[in-house]
């Protein structure tokens, strides 16, 4: 599921003495939340069509994995998409599974 975002996304770090708005997030064992860039939605195919929110969301349906295997396939996609054409930005991804208290 999509998770709400910040009003004001500004990238970490861009600007000094900026204050952030805290999105608390309850998570079950097991669940993963995947953080990502503009990079990905934005990334164009030779067309200049963008990768777009639905596709995103059509690759995440269609794995199931540990964190680092969710990037990968992320990363998998866009660069099929965008055929090795020239990234449209940067592209971040940070995906963590919660696994709960040992």
């Amino acid at each position: 599921e999509e998770l709400p975002a910040p009003a004001n996304r500004l990238p970490i770090g861009a600007l000094r003495g900026v204050h952030w708005d805290l999105l608390p997030l309850s998570l079950e064992p097991g669940e993963l939340v995947l953080v990502y860039s503009d990079g990905v939605t934005d990334a164009r195919d030779a067309a200049g069509e963008p990768f777009g929110d639905e596709r995103l969301k059509q690759v995440l349906a269609g794995v199931d994995g540990e964190p680092r295997v969710v990037v990968d396939e992320v990363m998998r996609a866009v660069e099929a998409f965008t055929a090795g054409g020239e990234p449209y930005d940067d592209i971040t991804l940070v995906a963590v599974r919660w696994v709960g208290e040992r």
